[in-house]
Formats: C-alpha cells, sequence, structure tokens
C-alpha cells in the first residue's frame, strides 16, 4: 500500500467457491470499473492456501487488462509504477473461513434463547446446540451434558433472566454447563449475557478452570432487548479464533490495506450506507447475498440496521441443508413443470458434492433457482425477528432490494434475478428499486468503505449495481382474475394504459435511466400504502426489466389445482422474459382455481 494518492484499487473475495478480483483505477478524477476476474477457491485441498487463488485471479486480470500486477518473483507490485504496473491498494474479504460453533444455554425459548440467537446470527455463527429450561422435550440433565459435549462447541453463550429477575434457575444452568466444559480436554470459553447482577455469582461458580466473559445482558427487561455487546464479542472471538484457521490468511493481511473483512459484514456496511443516502424518511433498504456456503440478510432503515448470516444456509457445499430445513414439494412448487422429487434430491446432491458445476439443462436452471427461492425465505424468516423495518401482512414495504450472489448475478436474464428475489421478498406496496450487483463486488465495496470511502461511494454511483426496475406490489386477495387496479404510464416513450388482473405480473417497458410518471387506482379490495381504493401517483426508474405490477396477492396466493399453478409459473416467467415457449390460452383454467 502507497502512502500517496491512490490511484489503483484491487478488490479481492475469497469465498469457499469462487476468488473474484475487481481492478478499480481513476478516470478523469473519478475512480471506475476496469476489470474482472473469478477462479476457483483455493483454501481446501488440494492446496490449503487462499493466496494461490488471488494469485491465480491477478494473473487472469493481467491476461484480460494487459496490465502487469505481480512480479517477475510472483510478489504483487505496490504501489502502482510510473509504467502503470501494479496497483496502489489492496483490499480483501473472505466468506470461506469455518464458522464460530456456538451452543446457547438458558432459560426461555422464546424470550432470551431468541435474542442469543439473533446475537449470534450477525456474525459467522454454526448454532449447534440450544438449551432451554422450557424446552418441549424435556431433556435430562445428563442428556442435555452430552448434547453440548456432542456439539463441540468453540464458545458456550449463557444467557436468561432480566436484570433483577430470576437467579436460581440461571445459576444451575451456570452449573450444568460448568461441568459440560470441565468434562471437555479442550474447553470452550464461556460467555455470559443475562442478569447483570449474577455475574460475580457466575465467575465464581466457574472458577479458573473455564475462560468467562461477561457483557450486558441481552434481555433487560421482556419488551427491551440489548444485542450490540453480545454480537461484539462474538465478531472479536470470530475474527481473532476462526479466521486465522483459513490457510493463507496472514498473507493476504500482510498485502491488504486495513482489516481483511467479513464478506457478510462488507455487504452490512453497503446497506447502511445506501440506507442514508436520502434525508427524507425512507422505509428501508434490504441486502440478500446468496453464496456458496452461506446467505446474508442486511436490513436498514433510518438508521437502525440488522445483520443475519445463515451459515447452513447456500447454494454450493451447504445446500444439502435445505433439504433438511424444508420439503422437496416447497422447491417442486415453484418450477412450470412436473419433475420427479428423486431428481431435486439428486441435483440438491450433486451440488453439495460439486459446487462449483453450473445447470446443464434449463430444467436444472429452474430447479435450482427454485432451490434458491427457499433459502433466501429461510434466511428471510430467521431475519424477521430483529429487523426494523415495516411489514403489511407479513410482507416487508421497502425502498430498494438489493440481490447478490451468484445464482442472481449469473441468471440467464434480467427477468430470472428479478423473479427470484420477488418470489422470495414478496414485497408491500412500492419498491422504488430493485437492484442487482452484477459483479459481485458489493461486499468488496464495504471492506474499502473502511479505507477509501470516496471509491466506495464512486462505485455505487456508477455501475456497482445494475438497476432491474421499480415494483408495485398492491396487497389485497381476490378471486384468480378478479380486477385488481388500472394504470397509467407516462414516459419518454409515450403513454401507456391498462388493467391488471389478480394472479398476473404485469410487466412495462421503461428503459434504463428513463423516468416515469405513473397513475395507480386501485379496485376497493386493494392497498398501495394509502389505505384500500385510494390511488396514488408516483416517479419510478426504469430499469433492465422495467417497471413490475405484482397482482399476485401477498402473502403470495397460489391456484389450488397443479395445472393452474404451473401455467401461472410459466407466464409468470414469459412477462419477465425469463421464458421464450408458447403457451396455451388459460382463460378456460380460471374457472377451477
Amino acid at each position: 500500500m502507497t502512502n500517496g494518492p491512490v490511484a489503483s484499487i484491487l478488490a479481492v473475495d475469497c469465498g469457499s467457491t469462487a476468488t473474484k478480483a475487481i481492478l478499480l483505477e481513476v478516470v478523469d478524477g473519478r475512480y471506475r470499473f476496469v476489470a474482472q476476474s473469478q477462479v476457483p477457491s483455493t483454501g481446501n485441498a488440494p492446496w490449503r492456501d487462499i493466496t494461490i487463488g488471488v494469485h491465480q485471479a491477478v494473473r487472469q486480470m493481467t491476461e484480460i487488462t494487459g496490465r502487469p500486477i505481480l512480479s517477475d518473483d510472483s510478489q504483487l507490485i505496490m504501489p502502482e509504477r510510473r509504467g502503470g504496473q501494479g496497483i496502489d491498494m489492496l483490499v480483501a474479504t473472505v466468506s470461506a473461513s469455518p464458522p464460530l460453533r456456538v451452543a446457547i444455554a438458558g432459560l426461555s425459548k422464546s424470550v432470551s434463547l431468541a435474542s442469543a440467537r439473533r446475537a449470534a446470527r450477525a456474525t459467522y455463527c454454526r448454532l449447534v446446540e440450544q438449551i432451554a429450561l422450557d424446552e418441549s422435550s424435556r431433556r435430562s440433565d445428563a442428556q442435555r451434558l452430552q448434547a453440548v459435549q456432542s456439539a463441540r462447541p468453540d464458545v458456550i453463550l449463557l444467557v436468561g433472566g432480566t436484570d433483577g429477575g430470576a437467579a436460581k434457575p440461571v445459576v444451575d444452568m451456570a452449573r450444568l454447563m460448568a461441568l459440560a466444559v470441565q468434562l471437555e480436554a479442550e474447553r470452550p470459553p464461556m460467555i455470559y449475557a443475562g442478569n447483570t447482577e449474577l455475574r460475580s455469582q457466575i465467575a465464581g461458580l466457574l472458577g479458573e478452570q473455564v475462560e468467562f466473559q461477561a457483557v450486558d445482558n441481552v434481555r433487560p427487561t421482556l419488551a427491551e432487548e440489548n444485542l450490540g455487546p453480545l454480537q461484539i464479542e462474538l465478531e472479536q472471538i470470530f475474527r481473532q479464533s476462526i479466521m486465522p484457521r483459513l490457510p493463507g490468511l496472514d498473507l493476504l493481511k500482510q498485502w491488504s490495506a486495513g482489516d481483511v473483512v467479513p464478506a457478510a459484514h462488507g455487504l452490512g456496511y453497503v446497506i447502511r450506507y445506501l440506507d442514508q443516502l436520502d434525508d427524507k424518511p425512507r422505509y428501508g433498504v434490504l441486502g440478500i447475498d446468496i453464496g456458496s456456503t452461506s446467505t446474508t440478510i442486511a436490513a436498514a432503515r433510518n438508521g437502525r440496521f440488522s445483520l443475519t448470516v445463515m451459515t447452513e444456509l447456500g447454494m454450493g457445499a451447504s445446500i444439502g441443508q435445505l433439504l433438511r430445513q424444508t420439503s422437496v414439494e416447497k422447491i417442486t412448487r415453484w418450477l412450470p413443470q412436473d419433475v420427479p422429487p428423486e431428481q431435486v434430491q439428486h441435483l440438491v446432491m450433486n451440488k453439495e458434492l460439486r459446487p462449483w458445476t453450473v445447470p446443464q439443462t434449463e430444467q436444472d436452471l429452474l430447479i435450482e433457482q427454485a432451490a434458491a427461492r427457499e433459502v433466501i425465505s429461510l434466511a428471510l424468516a430467521e431475519a424477521r425477528g430483529g429487523w426494523p423495518l415495516r411489514e403489511r401482512r407479513g410482507s416487508p414495504v421497502l425502498n430498494e432490494i438489493v440481490g447478490s450472489g451468484g445464482i442472481l448475478r449469473h441468471a440467464p436474464t434480467p427477468g430470472h434475478a428479478a423473479l427470484m428475489l420477488l418470489d422470495a421478498v414478496q414485497p408491500a406496496f412500492w419498491t422504488s428499486r430493485l437492484v442487482l450487483d452484477k459483479t459481485g463486488a458489493l461486499p468488496t465495496l464495504g471492506a474499502l468503505a473502511t479505507v477509501q470511502p470516496v471509491a466506495a461511494a464512486q462505485m455505487l454511483e456508477q455501475g456497482g449495481l445494475i438497476e432491474l426496475g421499480s415494483v408495485i406490489s398492491p396487497v389485497g386477495v381476490a378471486r384468480y382474475g378478479a380486477p385488481v387496479l388500472s394504470f397509467k404510464v407516462k414516459s419518454a416513450l409515450g403513454t401507456y394504459e391498462g388493467d391488471v388482473k389478480f394472479g398476473t405480473l404485469e410487466r412495462i417497458i421503461v428503459p434504463l435511466g428513463t423516468q416515469a410518471v405513473l397513475e395507480l387506482r386501485p379496485t376497493r379490495r386493494f392497498d398501495l400504502g394509502m389505505g384500500p381504493g385510494k390511488g396514488v401517483k408516483v416517479v419510478a426508474w426504469g430499469g433492465a426489466v422495467g417497471i413490475i405490477i405484482d397482482a399476485r396477492g401477498r402473502p403470495l396466493v397460489w391456484p389450488e389445482k397443479k395445472e393452474a399453478r404451473q401455467e401461472y409459473l410459466r407466464r409468470w416467467l414469459q412477462e419477465l422474459g425469463a421464458w421464450s415457449s408458447e403457451l396455451p390460452d388459460i382463460v378456460d383454467l380460471l374457472g377451477d382455481l
């Protein structure tokens, strides 16, 4: 890194499946995207060194741009030389490290344990065991001891009791966890985040045989949640004890300006920045990054923020967990044709074993995209408990939805990506921006913001995100084919009017960078945020898909008959430019829905 002006930046993301590199350069006084490279990751056998993948990505970058970045002895050239060789700065994110294995013990599954779980989800933690006094299984103490020992946690969280509240049950649980730890050869540390009046008593109970840390109560009152101190403690343990297990991390740190940032936190920095762009009150920004081994949900609204990292849900090496958390039927309901359950199971198992493979047929592609909808839905369900977003009938009210991850980035058309996001999120009312991280750069731009914020901001303004369009989602329910709203659109292309029926998607072509004025008049059963039946006039910008009116109900209402459902699925794909086959007329099916 140089202490002088930073004219060129290499941003690197080391994932579990792929290593990506992006080159930024100052052109006419502003940072611009120059090129991107991607290679398979090398953190696992036989390489066991993430920097090998970084070297390979840099060499590929040189082949693309003709710009030497490595010296003859394969060292990074920093700072940039007068002849244009090398770079001035490197920033890096990682998501390839193993997660922090966490066991939680406490009093109430729906109160203190739920708060501790939300705190743990804010970084790369895997919840390997949860023990509550009110658990339905009513396990004996011996069974609980065995469960904790079998889980082999890296850290144990002890929670429970409001400040000044329950004492004896918390102390009893602490004794049990102390015994579980003392029976282990390698004793995991214990973090206490319960009734603050019991700190000294519990510290004395554990003695010097257990590494102990106390932080503020995650649930000081039944109505109040305080996750920050526990989140900070867990993140520190992850960064100091777990990330260093990633082979090659020390060398990557030497190259990097600032810290090597966990990819989920990089995404979080960007979502918080997007939430702060407007001075006017905002409904919020939702960021979704669906990776190979984990899925991250970042939500921000008016300065409030939540981050949820699902380390057991992804579209590659961890996709097998999907079938343990949901059914094959929930995946196949998104498919526009019959697919045997065994075919879905085989595709999931093959993807788990070979996460770098790509779909070979359109049917395989649609199965993967159906699985992605369920992965995102499960992650959103976990995130909902603590996010700052408003909801209406279980659907979030948002200004922006930001999608990232290979399954979205590599979708054959923008319509595929847009429909996956709409189906999984099901936003309510009016979403002014539906955007896609087409380069996969968002996490690294978040890392860049910690050391070169101007560069990160300029990249987000100048093509860091691809605008898919705007979305109108009336809230209400009717029979399929019933009128939902009428609309008039005025743009540079002219004026267009139409009616939208329940169960359909309407795509209005408004090109990227073009502004349109929409007049929307819902029927009395449907609400656009102003009240049932009340019209609204909004200004929208076009995008790669355009303006989408989603009249499928909130929550989404499925046709009862399988044949009708599959026909509608095909029509939804076709409307967004993601299905090319000729479709039969389905007017006759409406009476059967």
